[in-house]
C-alpha cells in the first residue's frame, strides 16, 4: 500500500490489474476477535476488521517474496 495514493492507494508500477476498488482481505486473524480479519480499502489505504462471515470483499493471490 502507498498511503500517498489514491483509487488505488497501490505504489506506481504495482503489478496488479483489475484493482476494484473496495476492501482485499488479508490472512491475518483480527488478535482480539478470531472471528474476525483485517481488511485494506484499497481506493484509500484504510485498514479495518471484520467479520470472516463477511462476503463482500476480495482477495488477491500473492505469494512471499525471497531475497537472494
Amino acid at each position: 500500500m502507498d498511503p500517498s495514493q489514491f483509487d488505488p492507494s497501490l505504489p506506481v508500477g504495482h503489478p496488479f490489474t483489475n484493482v476494484k476498488l473496495s476492501y482485499y482481505w488479508s490472512s491475518s486473524s483480527f488478535a482480539d476477535n478470531l472471528g474476525y480479519a483485517w481488511v485494506i480499502g484499497f481506493s484509500n489505504g484504510l485498514v479495518a476488521s471484520t467479520s470472516k462471515t463477511n462476503d463482500s470483499y476480495y482477495v488477491l493471490c500473492v505469494r512471499g517474496g525471497h531475497g537472494h
